[in-house]
Order: structure tokens, then C-alpha cells, then sequence
């Protein structure tokens, strides 16, 4: 298998250079709040870089006059659908916020003052142009190691920047974060973000790797899942737990079950060492306990009633076209799904998350068709079904940070779709998406 920086030698320079965009946007939005302070439309123009390649590639297509493969670009079709309808819905939003606030710089200060139509159409279309890019570019399987490897490796510094710029504690003092209880951390909108980074992780330790890059993702994964842990982020907890069960009962890549037993149990001994390393000498909050010491206090929150009650808000027709683009904005339930009916009402939110259940579904199907070489596509299906998870507990595409995990974990499939050949996987058919 090919180290994964030997696939800068495999591509041209504009495919480098989008690659390359890739890793910078992963590395850049680990740092985000820091970068916003300097330069806060970074994002905008990475995706100019990608509506620019994006062009390149349409313009190159077109003069080699290849057809398309309208079954794998029946979601691509649906993904785009959703902006343009949210365009046509933007004309006829009344701008009658349901729950009393459009303030966006409660969302971030370098937002006050700004359109709230434009703020809702811009989350929707800002990554499009890196999902179109990677569609028609394609990846291979040593640059989708190189993106998780990027991600393990940013993890643990990411988490120390935005402590540090929360004033919160340092990486040394990562137990201080147990006596918080989740006050001040983001656990709604950061850590779930940062499950991403742990799946990244656990890709690279249950596929074939060298073993110093099994140690490092290890350490990564055990510093960020014991950050979410501590925050108490059930989501992000429970996602993690998901991810590891489907991984090790899943997964086979030539292992025995005695074999797995034994890499998760050492895992989980590591994991148990670096907890109690991190947390002596602090008290765990009140929440953190409440939280964690009965399947009650994991469980029970108020949620679904302001999920009903938030649904109780629509009129009749409004279930069909929503109460305007920009009702919901900052208020209202964690859940995506609702928050996206409310919006612009239950058809077009359907169409929304479509191409996201109907990859998933399709990579899923592949995983358990091809048990022996399969780690690729649990990592696919998962990177897609983190935006399915999170959506019923928060807001991931519009997130600043989980946006990009969203956005990446979708284009990777569209670009897995168009690599003929995974021969280090030795998979005899095409990801037909």
C-alpha cells in the first residue's frame, strides 16, 4: 500500500492544488475561531478556489464530450436541487422569525448586519462548489488516508487552540473541563464536530496501516473522545460508541474476532489510562455525573418537547411550505430536521436530506456485500451518516465547524464513485452512487 503522501506524485498540479485545498480547509477550520479574527472569510474564498477547478473540470469534460452516469448522479442532482429551490423560497419569505430573533451576530459578531436570506442561501451553497470539484475529479484511497491522517493530526491541536481561546484551560489541564460541565465548551456545536476527526481516527486504525500511524490515531482518538466525554455531549458520545461497534463488529480486513478482542481491549486500556492521567486531582461537575452515572441521566433531557412544541408553531399549509427561509435562525429545537420544516416546510426538506440517506443506504449495501475489504466503505457510510445523526440534536450544516465535516464526507463518497480502480482493496466493482 502506497504511504499517503506519495499521492501528491500520482495527480497534476491542479489536482494537487485541490487536494491541497482540501487539507488546508480540514486544517484551517480546526482553528476556526483564531482564523476569524484575522480573516474571517476563508471559507468563501477556499470555495471560490473550488468553483474555479470545478469549472476546469466541467470545461474538460465537455471537450472530451464523456456522458454521464445518471444513476451515481441522481443524489449530486438532489444535492443541488436544494439550494436552487431555497433560492425560490427566499422571494417569498415573509422574514417573520417564529421564535422572535434574527440577530445574527448572536451566531458569530462578524455576521451583524448582514441579510439573514443571504446568511441561510450562503450556508447552503458555500462547500457545493468542493463537493462538484471532487465529484468530477475524483480520490483515490492513499488521499483519502492522507484527509484522515490530516484530521488525527489537527484533532489534538485544534481542541488545545480552542481552549485557549475560550481562556478555558490548556491540553495539560484537559481535566479541568470535567469540573464545567459542558459551561462555555460548545457541546452543541464545536465537540460534535470533533467526532468527525475520532471517526477519521478509527478509519486508520481498523484498515492496513503502518503501525506508528495505528499509535498516533490512537492517542488522537483517545485525547478528543475523552474531550467529549468530558464536555458531556451525549450526541458526540453516543456517535463515537456507533462508530467503534460498527467498525469492530463490521470490519474484517483479514482480522480475527480474537484478534479485534484484543486491539479493543487494548484500545480501551489506553483509553482508561489517559482518563484518569487527565482528570486527577479534579472533581467531576454535577452534570458530568448526572449525566453519566445511570442510563436515566444519559437520556432524559427536554428536547422532544421543545421538538413538539416547535411543530405545534406551523400552521396547516405551512407543513407544505414552511413559514419563510429565515423564521428559525438562532432559537428553536436542536434538530435539523424540524428546523428545516419549519423553514420552507416537510417536502423540501425531504429533498434536503435525500442525497445524504440515499448514498449512505447505497455504501452501507456495499460494506456488507464486501466483508473481507470493507473498512472504506464503513468509513463512507459513517462520514455520510454523520450529518443523518446529528441532525436530530443540532444544526450540522450550518455549523461553522461540522459544515465542513458534512460537506467533505459527501464529496469523498461522490469522488470514491468515480475511482475505477481501489486495487489496494482489491474490490471488483465500482461504488455505484
Amino acid at each position: 500500500m502506497k504511504p499517503p503522501l506519495a499521492t501528491f506524485s500520482d495527480r497534476g498540479f491542479l489536482d494537487t492544488v485541490g487536494l491541497l485545498a482540501i487539507l488546508g480547509l480540514l486544517t484551517l477550520n480546526a482553528f476556526h475561531y483564531h482564523i476569524c479574527e484575522i480573516f474571517p472569510y476563508y471559507r468563501e474564498l477556499i470555495g471560490a478556489l473550488f468553483a474555479v477547478l470545478c469549472v476546469r473540470y466541467l470545461l474538460s469534460k465537455a471537450l472530451k464530450k464523456q456522458g454521464g452516469d445518471t444513476q451515481r448522479s441522481r443524489p449530486l442532482f438532489y444535492l443541488l436541487l436544494f439550494p436552487a429551490l431555497l433560492f425560490l423560497w427566499s422571494f417569498i419569505d415573509p422574514g417573520v422569525p417564529l421564535y422572535g430573533d434574527q440577530m445574527l451576530e448572536m451566531v458569530s459578531k462578524q455576521l451583524s448586519g448582514r441579510s439573514t436570506r443571504l446568511y441561510v442561501l450562503r450556508n447552503a451553497l458555500l462547500y457545493l462548489p468542493m463537493v462538484l470539484y471532487v465529484y468530477f475529479r475524483g480520490v483515490s484511497l492513499a488521499e483519502i488516508r492522507l484527509i484522515a491522517l490530516t484530521a488525527v493530526l489537527i484533532a489534538p491541536l485544534g481542541i488545545a487552540g480552542y481552549l485557549q481561546y475560550g481562556e478555558t484551560a490548556t491540553l495539560a489541564q484537559l481535566g479541568l473541563v470535567a469540573e464545567l460541565g459542558g459551561r462555555g465548551l460548545a457541546y452543541n456545536s464545536y465537540v460534535p464536530y470533533l467526532t468527525f476527526l475520532v471517526l477519521c481516527g478509527i478509519y486508520l486504525i481498523f484498515s492496513p496501516s503502518r503501525i506508528h500511524v495505528k499509535w498516533m490515531a490512537s492517542a488522537s482518538v483517545g485525547i478528543v473522545s475523552i474531550y467529549c466525554l468530558l464536555s458531556t455531549s451525549r450526541q458526540s458520545v453516543l456517535f463515537i460508541v456507533i462508530c467503534f461497534a460498527v467498525f469492530f463488529y463490521f470490519s474484517q480486513e483479514g482480522k480475527t474476532q480474537v484478534r479485534k478482542l484484543m486491539n479493543m481491549g487494548l484500545a480501551l486500556m489506553v483509553f482508561m489510562a489517559m482518563f484518569f492521567y487527565f482528570t486527577r486531582g479534579y472533581e467531576f461537575s454535577e452534570t458530568f455525573l448526572d449525566r453519566y452515572s445511570s442510563v436515566k441521566g444519559f437520556t432524559e433531557t427536554a428536547r422532544a418537547e421543545i421538538m413538539i412544541e416547535g411543530l405545534k408553531m406551523l400552521e396547516p399549509m405551512e407543513w407544505l411550505t414552511g413559514a419563510g427561509l429565515t423564521s428559525v435562525l438562532v432559537s428553536g429545537p436542536h434538530n435539523d430536521y424540524i428546523r428545516w420544516t419549519q423553514r420552507v416546510g416537510a417536502p423540501l426538506m425531504f429533498f434536503g436530506f435525500l442525497p445524504f440517506f440515499i448514498i449512505f443506504m447505497q455504501i452501507a449495501k456495499l460494506a456488507l456485500r464486501n466483508r473481507r475489504s470493507n473498512t472504506l466503505f464503513l468509513f463512507l457510510a459513517l462520514a455520510v451518516g454523520f450529518t443523518l445523526f446529528h441532525s436530530m440534536f443540532c444544526y450540522p450544516r450550518e455549523e461553522a465547524n461540522q459544515a465542513v465535516a458534512v460537506f467533505l464526507g459527501i464529496a469523498l463518497a461522490f469522488g470514491v464513485s468515480q475511482n475505477e480502480l481501489l486495487t489496494d482493496y482489491k474490490i471488483s466493482e465500482r461504488l455505484n452512487i
